[in-house]
């Protein structure tokens, strides 16, 4: 499938800005089961500075400076991607979770530090004793590390509650565990923490959803 992707974001300030500095991560990136065929990236007012980098996890970022008076901003990405079907997954024979809680500590491999950097606690998935806790109903011994983590985010979406008032963008993971309500993004660190408190390396990826709605029912982007 190939997929037209455009995704337009304004900005209309109270007052005129005089200068206005900042980091889009708006680029679509070339993985497994996704070639990247074309991609732009408009700004108005036209920046000053402009310089593009990948990060330290091979996203690509775009960093732009404006110096000249505006009261609105425009910032428009276009992109034109091809996606390869996603093969079965066969949940019950991946590998007991034990055995992939192994690997970060070992280190073998060539893919070694690929996979140690996505089993570390970052600032924002710092797990603890109630936290594993949490995570281990999903993971009894032996069980196939991939039913666990299909079991984690069932639970967590059974558990919580969506409400955008409860938390904003500083809110701890402990708090969201604490509350039971939170966004997408407080659960989606939640699973990472759940998931790194017990040694398995885990990473989300950000991206856009294009459903297959029931007849008469709308279609959700």
């Amino acid at each position: 499938m190939i997929y037209d992707v455009s995704h337009k974001t304004v900005y209309r300030y109270t007052t005129p800005v005089v200068q206005s500095q900042h980091i889009v991560h708006m680029s679509p990136r070339l993985v497994e089961r996704q070639r990247v065929k074309g991609h732009t990236l408009l700004v108005d007012p036209a920046p000053t500075i402009r310089t593009e980098r990948e990060d330290y996890y091979g996203n690509r970022v775009v960093m732009f400076d404006i110096e000249q008076e505006h009261d609105e901003l425009t910032v428009h990405a276009k992109s034109t991607v091809e996606v390869a079907l996603r093969q079965p997954v066969d949940l019950p024979g991946s590998a007991a979770w034990e055995t992939l809680a192994e690997v970060p500590a070992s280190g073998a491999g060539a893919l070694g530090l690929e996979v140690v950097r996505y089993a570390c606690a970052s600032r924002q998935t710092r797990p603890t004793l109630e936290i594993a806790d949490y995570a281990k109903k999903s993971f009894p011994h032996d069980r196939a590390v991939l039913l666990g983590a299909w079991d984690l985010v069932t639970r967590i979406y059974q558990d919580f509650v969506f409400d955008p008032t409860a938390t904003d963008i500083s809110t701890p993971v402990t708090e969201v565990l604490h509350r039971r309500r939170g966004v997408c993004q407080d659960f989606s660190h939640l699973a990472l923490a759940c998931l790194r408190a017990l040694h398995l390396p885990a990473r989300y990826v950000s991206g856009y959803i294009l459903t297959s709605p029931p007849p008469g029912q709308p279609r959700l982007a």
